[in-house]
């Protein structure tokens, strides 16, 4: 079975949408959401989805992500941003793919739900950059075998850019791949901070890696 782990915080104009795609495909798996402690009608709506597992952690995605990985039944976990979303039959081929037995972990192909030609180049590179480093970001949905994810003793709390780090951990047990499927991300951010100055952060943070002063960027403000 494939654990579906969504942390969210003040999502309500996505989250919805997120599940819509999700619950309307076939497949043995599980939905679990993590709030961080939202303060819109995020919590309300994960509750009218009865099929999913609804949860509360300390506001984090590091932390959140480590609440629903406890709480999973599946031999899979599959780490889903809420303005993320799958395409049809997604987790259908993924269930294939899966059986595999050499595959322990990897991400999907990433993609924006804009046309604007720069997004394009910046998902492109996005998905180059993982053929070249295996560095996985999180809007690519990284998904990892349970047991691998609880000896690499999950995600690392109270930091920004957590998937980076956990990434750095994985490929000194694994070699990720970046399977035949994609993800989805909403634009919003970039639309919203201006997509130019957006990519401007992307390439600071890449920098400044590691640093206290990444948790303060502008990026990783509550922009909704």
């Amino acid at each position: 079975m494939i654990s579906i782990i969504i942390p969210v915080f003040n999502e309500e104009k996505t989250l919805n949408d997120c599940l819509s795609k999700v619950f309307s495909q076939k497949g043995d798996y599980e939905v679990i959401i993590v709030d961080g402690g939202s303060t819109d009608q995020t919590l309300e709506q994960a509750r009218t989805w009865s099929k999913a597992k609804v949860f509360s952690a300390v506001k984090g995605r590091g932390s959140q992500m480590n609440k629903g990985a406890k709480a999973a039944k599946g031999d899979w976990l599959l780490f889903l941003h809420a303005d993320n979303f799958l395409e049809p039959k997604t987790l259908e081929t993924f269930s294939t793919l899966l059986t595999n037995s050499s595959l322990e972990a990897g991400c999907f192909w990433h993609k924006f739900d804009s046309k604007h030609p720069w997004l394009q180049i910046v998902s492109l590179i996005h998905n180059l950059r993982f053929r070249l480093t295996g560095i996985i970001y999180g809007d690519q949905s990284l998904f990892i075998k349970k047991s691998l994810f609880d000896e690499l003793k999950g995600f690392q709390e109270g930091i920004v850019m957590e998937d980076i780090e956990f990434s750095e951990r994985l490929l000194t047990k694994a070699k990720p791949v970046c399977l035949p499927l994609s993800t989805i991300t909403s634009a919003r951010k970039f639309y919203n901070l201006g997509i130019y100055k957006a990519t401007f952060h992307i390439l600071k943070l890449m920098y400044i890696y590691g640093r206290k002063d990444a948790r303060k960027d502008l990026f990783f403000s509550d922009i909704r």
